[in-house]
């Protein structure tokens, strides 16, 4: 069995205290259909709170967090399919190569992965951006950001993490 890289791990935690009140909070923020965006300084307890919520509510996550490598965006794209086709029997063709002809519109690219890529994964599925705060490494960040909302599926779950 392959391992999945670190960038697509979700921690691990041990003994930790499990917060019901913000786990309630998050329950009741997704059961709406809301995407989340969890901010706080660092060494607060986010990922930790959002990694044992996702061990406690055993669901299904796709964990991605977002470093220095994600400036390459055809990088990005492809741990992005990675991860997808972990989780579900998808075919890596499915989902579309960033090529020279979207070279000069990236959110038209965007878009249509995003739509293809949340059409790959399992419904019920909770996707959760790790370290949000490095999107500024990213090439143009708001447009990736744009795209990945604009197409959501209702059906996938939807978080992101970041310092404030």
């Amino acid at each position: 069995m392959q391992r999945q890289p670190i960038k697509l791990t979700r921690p691990e935690v041990r003994d930790v205290f499990v917060n019901e009140r913000l786990m309630s909070r998050l329950d009741a923020d997704l059961q709406r259909g809301a995407t989340v965006w969890v901010a706080a300084p660092p060494g607060s307890g986010k990922t930790t709170l959002l990694s044992s919520y996702v061990e406690a509510r055993q669901r299904r996550c796709l964990w991605y967090q977002v470093d220095r490598g994600d400036r390459d965006l055809a990088s990005l794209f492809a741990n992005l399919a990675s991860a997808a086709c972990s989780l579900a029997p998808v075919s890596r063709s499915a989902l579309p190569n960033l090529g020279a002809e979207y070279a000069t519109d990236v959110e038209a690219f965007a878009r249509h992965f995003f739509a293809a890529w949340y059409q790959a994964l399992p419904q019920g599925t909770l996707v959760v951006f790790d370290d949000c705060h490095n999107l500024h490494l990213v090439d143009q960040p708001q447009a990736l950001l744009e795209a990945l909302t604009a197409t959501r599926d209702p059906q996938v779950d939807l978080v992101f993490l970041g310092r404030q």
